[in-house]
């Protein structure tokens, strides 16, 4: 995780954002590397092929 957050502040940064799903197991690993939960999210699909949880 430091590695993206270099490269943050290599890129001239300010803010680093991560989504997380509601795991308790990764909200700890975030906060264990610096983040503050401060908010939360909400997202609507306006398309049916933008549904997909796949990454990309």
């Amino acid at each position: 995780m430091s590695v993206l957050l270099q490269l943050g502040e290599a890129a001239g940064c300010y803010k680093a954002q991560l989504l997380a799903a509601d795991d308790e197991y990764v909200h700890a690993f975030y906060e264990a590397c610096g983040f503050k939960p401060l908010a939360q999210g909400f997202r609507r699909y306006l398309r049916e092929e933008h549904t997909s949880t796949t990454v990309a």
